[in-house]
């Protein structure tokens, strides 16, 4: 009797050990509750930082795509010289193109050559040399395409006419800069106008910061200086209304 009843208490003992302990678990959900704990605390912030970092690099890809695009600008006379010069020499357009990039740097050249590879991977010359277009948002790069279409389609002598364009397009951003030059004495003077408010109102509120409160604290004060806000905006667009120059194409 006392054997079985050592038996029974040893096995009720190993069963409710075997209960205590904790179940074991697949590897896959440990590491997934790993990760869950120690990394989903920080997946906010990084987002925030990424979306922050985002909307930090956008204003600056648009200026320097509109740096770019304005050295496209003023390259591309150049450039269509020396395309007229491989023309007349008895090259066809492609070969005239490559011949031009070997001999040209900056954003002309980088262009046509990525243009080239893209011809040689399945595109056409003319689509690859509007994608050009596109990029750069260039309408003088488009022309481009439209008159080596057309004198694929009628013929002639599309050396003399690239010989024109050039001359234009080089008369035009003569007359352009020329205009810049004559306006940047009034873009001058709407900057300061522009900044001057602003800055003074900076000013006061460190110097006299109980005289400035005044226009942030009664309904009087708030409606004066949303009015004048109003005004500065109305008049900044007024001023850039005015000295804008840029020559329509």
């Amino acid at each position: 009797m006392m054997v079985a009843a050592i038996v029974v208490f040893a096995t009720l003992g190993c069963a409710l050990t075997l209960i205590a302990m904790p179940t074991p678990r697949d590897p896959a959900e440990v590491l997934r509750g790993r990760l869950t704990q120690e990394v989903a605390p920080k997946v906010t912030p990084s987002r925030w930082r990424y979306r922050s970092a985002i909307r930090i690099a956008n204003p600056i890809a648009s200026w320097r795509r509109s740096r770019r695009s304005i050295e496209f600008r003023h390259q591309f006379p150049d450039a269509l010289l020396l395309l007229c010069g491989a023309l007349r020499a008895g090259l066809a357009v492609r070969p005239a193109l490559e011949s031009v990039t070997t001999d040209i740097d900056g954003p002309v050249g980088e262009e046509w050559r990525q243009a080239l590879l893209e011809s040689q991977v399945g595109l056409t010359l003319d689509a690859a040399l509007t994608r050009v277009a596109e990029r750069t948002q260039s309408a003088e790069a488009g022309w481009l395409v439209e008159l080596i279409a057309i004198n694929r389609e009628v013929g002639g002598d599309l050396g003399t006419v690239l010989t024109t364009l050039a001359h234009t397009l080089r008369e035009r951003e003569r007359q352009r800069r020329r205009i810049r030059a004559l306006t940047a004495e009034a873009r001058l003077s709407a900057i300061i106008l522009c900044l001057l408010p602003p800055a003074f109102a900076c000013y006061l509120t460190m110097v006299r910061r109980d005289y400035v409160g005044v226009l942030f604290t009664s309904p009087a004060g708030l409606a004066m200086t949303a009015t004048a806000m109003g005004l500065l905006v109305v008049g900044i667009l007024w001023m850039r209304m005015l000295v804008s120059a840029q020559a329509q194409p």
